[in-house]
């Protein structure tokens, strides 16, 4: 059974997003996942953002516009704000 709305996320390392999360991607396919909702975080850049959706999009996964960017580590204020996220999309 497919799941309805995946979030799914990372961080950028190096120009590029960790490992497992790449091979997770490239293992998802479009029977198994309904939707999907991106959140990243990074000091510097949102480029794990484009690097995310598009492993999505090849899959055939289709994407939520809006995602959540958190840069480094999330305090109180980012924590609300995330949370407001998930729940707009539910």
């Amino acid at each position: 059974m497919p799941v309805d709305l995946l979030f799914i996320g990372g961080a950028l390392y190096a120009c590029g997003i960790d490992g497992h999360l790449k091979a997770f991607l490239k293992a998802l396919k479009k029977e198994d996942v309904k939707r999907a909702a991106v959140f990243f975080t990074s000091w510097i850049s949102r480029h794990a953002l484009s690097l995310i959706k598009s492993s999505l999009t090849e899959a055939g996964i289709p994407v939520a516009e809006e995602s959540f960017y958190s840069k480094g580590r999330p305090d109180g204020r980012q924590l609300q704000e995330v949370e407001a996220f998930t729940k707009k999309l539910l």
